[in-house]
C-alpha cells in the first residue's frame, strides 16, 4: 500500500449502527467507501461481536482489509491481519 497523505490518522468505526445495519451485512458502497478512506489514513473496525459475526458482517478478509480489527468488545486485537492481543474478561 503507498503511503497515506494523513498516516498519523486512525479512523475507528464501530460494527453494528454504524457500518451496517445491526447484524446485517455491509453494503457495497460502504465497502468502497471504507477503501478509499484506507488510502489516506489508518482505518480500523471495532465491535461487540466474535470475529466470526463481524466476518459475516463485513466480509472473511476484515483482518487484513482493514488496519486494525477489535472483536469482543476490543478484547480481541488484530493488526494487518496478525493477531497482536487478547485479554480475558474478568
Amino acid at each position: 500500500m503507498a503511503a497515506r497523505k494523513n498516516a498519523g490518522v486512525l479512523a475507528l468505526f464501530d460494527v453494528d449502527g454504524t457500518l451496517t445495519a445491526p447484524r446485517k451485512v455491509v453494503t457495497p458502497e460502504m465497502l468502497q467507501f471504507m477503501k478509499q478512506l484506507r488510502e489516506h489514513v489508518t482505518v480500523g473496525v471495532v465491535g461487540g461481536s466474535d470475529l466470526v459475526k463481524i466476518s459475516e458482517q463485513l466480509g472473511k478478509s476484515v483482518t487484513t482489509d482493514y488496519d486494525y480489527c477489535f472483536s469482543e468488545n476490543g478484547l480481541v486485537a488484530h493488526k494487518n491481519g496478525e493477531l497482536i492481543g487478547t485479554q480475558v474478561s474478568p
